[in-house]
């Protein structure tokens, strides 16, 4: 139960550091944390990949099925992809920063 609990803490932890982050950076700083991490098994990353990739499968799968959601479980494996490799971060946080220009340009931004 306690690792589970640590888990859950280091989850909560990493989501609140992606939230802070400036937009166009936080995929970018994520990837840096995460390699920063040297003490992680060498099977991890593997591990991470295999999983991201899980995710990305099986949001792609759900997004043909009304009221199921496919895209939490696409944005989730690409998330942990953009953790792993700083081509899918940079991605990311270009595509973040086109899709808040975006949703200005249509004026369907509160601010």
């Amino acid at each position: 139960m306690k690792l589970w609990q640590q888990l859950k803490a280091q989850s909560r932890a990493t989501l609140n550091q992606l939230l802070e982050a400036p937009p166009g950076l936080r995929f970018v700083r994520h990837y840096q944390r995460q390699q920063r991490r040297a003490s992680e098994h060498p099977l991890l990353r593997p591990f991470k990949v295999v999983v991201a990739l899980l995710l990305l499968t099986l949001g792609f799968m759900l997004g043909f099925f009304p009221f199921l959601p496919g895209s939490v479980f696409g944005l989730l494996g690409l998330a942990l992809l953009g953790s792993q490799f700083r081509f899918v971060a940079v991605m990311l946080d270009r595509l973040e920063l086109l899709i808040r220009r975006a949703i200005r340009k249509l004026g369907w931004s509160q601010k």
